[in-house]
């Protein structure tokens, strides 16, 4: 009998611990799935879900709020999503805020994240639709590292070979490094320039030559300096004397009449010059005729050759004009 009964306690602690066990998985799915507590649904439609399942968590700053109880595709590009949320949660969502689709790790489960409103919003209610952001594809992450890894290696490249042409000196940079004849001859011409610049300098401060005279001996420019001042003299006199008018040229650019009878004269010269051009215009006087009637003209030099003539002919004829007697 002891046996017997041995095996039935056995046999009654294994079937205890099974069952509580299962209420304990029971009471912790109900948990999960918020069971044995208050909920409301709300949803968020989506282009793309990115894989997220029903039963996924639904988180709300960092804290798990509730679960995926829905997917359901709408149309050729939507796909709704159904959210079951702790009732005690509602009180932090507004309806201006919005569901992102995220992933726990770089590789690890897609899960829901609620981000919070404004707060100026009302709180959000049961069944209502909040907007939804595009989640971040990890094909086009990976596409991007692909990429990333493409530009690197083609940069790795170039750089091996930049590398390589400096160790084996080609090029200005490879020549500098590689070959130490390279900079020589600029190097000799720069501490000759150096040593030249040198003693320029101890010449000026030695004070030879112009510009070290002037550098170190002040009295090389006194009498430059008192020459320009005696000439900043006498032009401060000149300008005082046209400013006040004195001589010819101050009269000119202080007295405006000192020109009036020059120029009084002037335009009556003109206005006599203008009279007698319309008289010789006009036919009048003798310059006149010459100038504008022609048969005066062609009358006058006719006289003329006639006076002319009669000169030559008393020139070679004298006793024909000329009678003397004695008696």
């Amino acid at each position: 009998m002891k046996p017997e009964i041995s095996e039935k306690i056995k046999m009654g602690i294994f079937i205890s611990l099974g069952l509580a066990l299962f209420f304990a998985g029971i009471y912790f799915i109900g948990m999960r799935q918020q069971m044995f507590t208050g909920t409301f649904h709300i949803s968020a439609v989506f282009n793309d879900i990115s894989g997220i399942q029903a039963g996924n968590n639904v988180r709300f700053s960092g804290v798990n709020i509730g679960t995926i109880e829905n997917i359901k595709i709408i149309s050729k590009t939507t796909v709704r999503v159904t959210m079951t949320i702790d009732e005690s949660e509602r009180k932090f969502i507004t309806k201006d805020a919005e569901a992102n689709i995220t992933t726990e790790g770089l590789m690890g489960n897609k899960i829901l994240v609620i981000n919070p409103g404004t707060g100026q919003s009302k709180e959000i209610e049961n069944n209502d639709v909040i907007a939804a952001a595009e989640p971040v594809k990890i094909d086009d992450i990976l596409a991007q590292f692909e990429k990333t890894g493409d530009n690197s290696a083609h940069l790795t490249g170039d750089l091996a070979d930049i590398v390589g042409n400096i160790h084996s000196g080609k090029g200005t940079i490879g020549k500098m490094l590689m070959d130490s004849t390279y900079l020589k001859i600029p190097v000799e011409n720069a501490m000759k320039m150096t040593q030249d610049l040198s003693e320029i300098v101890w010449r000026l401060h030695s004070g030879k030559g112009t510009l070290g005279g002037l550098l170190v001996d002040t009295t090389d420019l006194r009498l430059p300096i008192e020459n320009a001042a005696k000439i900043t003299k006498d032009l401060s006199e000149i300008t005082g004397s046209l400013r006040s008018g004195r001589g010819t040229l101050g009269k000119l650019i202080m007295d405006s009449t000192y020109l009036k009878i020059p120029l009084d004269n002037i335009v009556q010269v003109t206005n006599d010059l203008s009279k007698i051009v319309s008289g010789l215009r006009a036919g009048k006087g003798l310059l006149g005729k010459l100038a504008n009637d022609e048969e005066f003209y062609h009358h006058l030099d006719h006289t003329i050759e006639s006076l002319d003539s009669l000169l030559s002919d008393f020139k070679a004829n004298p006793s024909r004009y000329i009678k003397m007697s004695l008696f």
